[in-house]
């Protein structure tokens, strides 16, 4: 059986290795043929389907060397490759197929590839439909950095985003991917009896991911989120019970983030207003209230809209800079920091 390659957003490998070892999974390749945002591992399908930080999956069906991307080179490249997966034998009894494909570093995307690659396929599979946009199933075409090969796969996912939850009833008006929200759950190295606060609930993305992913792997998790609008505190219950989540496991309740009522909590995981929403909420004013509630040894996983120097954020309120992430979220640019909070 192939094996699966797991596309998840660049820069959040690490979230998506830590959750394979979560469940027990220690064979797998990070940017396997140097492609970012890529992980390939030998799992069920439905297994890789579970994962709570990956967007897609596709049946790894073969590679080729392409000694040239000039058109009739690429072409027979592109014949050869389909020959040798035989791909008749995946798509048995589909009529139409679509064609999506992946441009890493160093390679200019060109539709002409993608008009070359459908001609080919319709070649091999005379009774196909080759559709642009949506089809029964999805061949996957990546051209890894630097352009000297073509990989083929089938997208096993389905053709709903993986990110899109089932749970989400209602959704924010700047809602945090949840791809993104468990990355910053793994990556702020939650164990037993974390008490884990999201000061910017909104939806409730981070809470009820954060259940989700560590209720069976650890001891008395507690969560707690809070939101200045009582709208979204409701909508954020009413999402969790969707989820399925007992709400013992969490609490829900209305608060200013700049003025929680709360103690002392292990973690603060919380994507805060950023972009036009940042208006009077400066990252500054953020740490300044919500630093004092951090344990010592404390993380913070936090989102911001722009890069912080890293001077800045030791100085000022003795926070390590464990990982900062570049992202691109709602089509912008966001900086994922992780930070630990020294004695």
């Amino acid at each position: 059986m192939p094996k699966l390659i797991l596309i998840t957003l660049n820069g959040l490998e690490e979230a998506v290795v830590r959750e394979l070892k979560l469940r027990g999974i220690s064979n797998f390749t990070v940017s396997p043929y140097g492609m970012d945002g890529r992980v390939l591992v030998d799992v069920d399908v439905n297994f890789a389907k579970s994962l709570r930080t990956i967007e897609r999956v596709y049946l790894l069906l073969g590679r080729c060397e392409l000694k040239s991307l000039e058109r009739k080179r690429f072409r027979e490249s592109v014949r050869g490759l389909l020959r040798e997966v035989d791909l008749e034998s995946y798509i048995r009894g589909l009529r139409v197929i679509s064609i999506k494909c992946y441009y890493h570093a160093g390679v200019k995307p060109k539709k002409e590839y993608e008009k070359i690659i459908a001609r080919e396929v319709k070649r091999v599979l005379k009774d196909i439909i080759v559709s642009p946009t949506v089809g029964d199933v999805r061949l996957i075409c990546e051209f890894p950095p630097g352009g000297d090969s073509l990989i083929l796969g089938l997208e096993v996912s389905g053709l709903r985003p993986l990110h899109r939850r089932l749970y989400t009833v209602y959704s924010h008006p700047a809602m945090l991917n949840p791809i993104v929200a468990a990355a910053m759950i793994l990556l702020s190295d939650v164990n037993d009896y974390s008490l884990i606060y999201d000061p910017f609930c909104g939806a409730g993305t981070i809470p009820i991911e954060a259940v989700i992913l560590l209720s069976k792997h650890y001891r008395d998790i507690r969560i707690l989120a809070s939101d200045i609008n009582p709208i979204y505190v409701k909508q954020a219950t009413i999402n969790a019970t969707k989820a399925g989540i007992p709400l013992e496991n969490m609490v829900f309740f209305i608060a200013d983030a700049l003025n929680p009522p709360v103690k002392e909590v292990t973690h603060i995981v919380t994507d805060p207003p950023r972009g036009r929403r940042e208006v009077g909420i400066s990252w500054e004013k953020i740490f300044d209230r919500l630093v004092g509630h951090l344990a010592d040894n404390g993380r913070i996983a936090i989102i911001l809209g722009r890069r912080v120097k890293v001077e800045d954020i030791r100085s000022r309120y003795k926070l390590e800079v464990i990982r900062e992430i570049n992202i691109i979220h709602g089509g912008m640019k966001a900086f994922l920091y992780i930070l630990e909070k020294k004695q």
